[in-house]
């Protein structure tokens, strides 16, 4: 029996992922990270693993600034786009975060921007966890960004369409058990395409929870990319930095 792919193995490596969300700030990203780089502090020349690198906008960046960057995606279409970027210290790979990848080899692991929480099973997200953290070399740092779950829980999920290269996406959101998932809907050369992007709803407790569970210690928390104080209410992102044990 041929096994089902899950639906981010096959909406990351579609093109129409990349199409919808080419607008991505790439100024805020370099924001964050230049302010990242600073608070933390994260030492120039020290290795970095970028988890869920995509197509590797936070990996270049981090090692034009004088970083020895490892990139990993489940993607092989992102992976591929990545190779082009390479040198002798910058390299990318295909690789499921659930798998652990180089054990206690990284001084600091980044995942941004949402990039965790997509398995229905919470053991697996777990794994995923116990598997970033275990790249780390022992007292290494984890750079941790996720949508809030508590906000998001407060919010009202009205359709969009947004209007991209000649094509229309209806997106619509919806809450499901600890879930929220996002419906993307649209017509390319004729033919009607449905996608789900589906996110697991963690409060601050739960991360909490979950990291000091996988072996990591929460040692300062911000609430959105200008790094100001997180708010459990308010604040739309918990963005966490995280010592290994």
């Amino acid at each position: 029996m041929k096994k089902q792919t899950a639906w981010f193995e096959s909406w990351f490596d579609s093109p129409y992922y990349h199409r919808l969300y080419k607008h991505r700030d790439e100024e805020e990203a370099e924001n964050l990270l230049s302010a990242l780089i600073s608070e933390v502090p994260m030492v120039i020349g020290s290795t970095v693993l970028d988890v869920a690198c995509g197509k590797g906008r936070h990996s270049v960046f981090l090692n034009k600034n004088g970083f020895d960057v490892t990139g990993f995606d489940l993607s092989e279409a992102s992976i591929q786009h990545n190779l082009s970027f390479e040198n002798d210290t910058l390299h990318f790979y295909v690789h499921d975060m659930r798998n652990p990848f180089r054990t206690n080899y990284f001084d600091y692991a980044i995942n941004l921007f949402s990039s965790f929480g997509y398995f229905d099973n919470e053991h697996e997200n777990h794994r995923a966890m116990k598997a970033i953290l275990s790249a780390l070399k022992k007292g290494g740092t984890f750079i941790f960004d996720y949508a809030n779950g508590t906000f998001i829980r407060k919010q009202l999920f009205p359709s969009t369409t947004e209007e991209v290269d000649g094509t229309s996406y209806r997106i619509t959101k919806r809450l499901e058990d600890h879930h929220v998932i996002k419906s993307i809907e649209f017509t390319s050369d004729s033919e009607i395409h449905c996608f789900e992007e589906r996110l697991r709803l963690y409060s601050y407790t739960d991360l909490s929870e979950l990291i000091n569970a996988c072996g990591g210690t929460i040692v300062k928390s911000f609430g959105d990319y200008r790094l100001q104080p997180f708010n459990d209410e308010n604040s739309e992102r918990i963005l966490l930095v995280v010592r290994k044990n």
